[in-house]
């Protein structure tokens, strides 16, 4: 049977662990974000980069489950500990990272809870901000 790690990356990715996708409409908020001390935090001490490019890391999603730079990276959700290119390195830290953000967010469900319309739709809600996700989820679960 299908796991929600399975089932998320194959919508997200298509499994692909070095996926990106940049978000233009997050990359013109964080001109004047509250997520300053992420940008800090991202450019100094993980990624050694300037501020413009934590600007791009915080805007793009990353890895076969696209999670947000901006929760990569916030201490208050992930706070990830190493440089954005070991993360789409490594398998484990995106398995770990996507498990922790849905146990955090109240949205670990298996597989049989996503056939609930009304987990699947705060599943989506939570993890993808749109109802148009539960949609993909109910359809990937019918096909497999």
């Amino acid at each position: 049977m299908l796991t929600l790690e399975e089932l998320i990356a194959d919508i997200e990715s298509a499994g692909n662990k070095y996926a990106m996708r940049f978000e233009p409409h997050v990359f013109d908020r964080t001109q004047s974000s509250t997520r300053y001390g992420v940008m800090v935090n991202i450019a100094r001490a993980r990624n050694k980069c300037s501020r413009d490019t934590a600007r791009v890391i915080i805007s793009t999603s990353w890895g076969k489950f696209q999670i947000m730079g901006f929760n990569l990276y916030d201490p208050a959700s992930l706070d990830y500990p190493s440089s954005v290119g070991q993360y789409m390195a490594t398998d484990t830290d995106q398995a770990e990272t996507f498990k922790t953000f849905c146990l955090n967010k109240g949205i670990y469900f298996s597989i049989s809870d996503l056939l609930d319309e009304a987990l699947a739709l705060r599943f989506a809600r939570t993890y993808n901000g749109a109802d148009e996700y539960a949609k993909k989820i109910m359809s990937r679960l019918a096909t497999s």
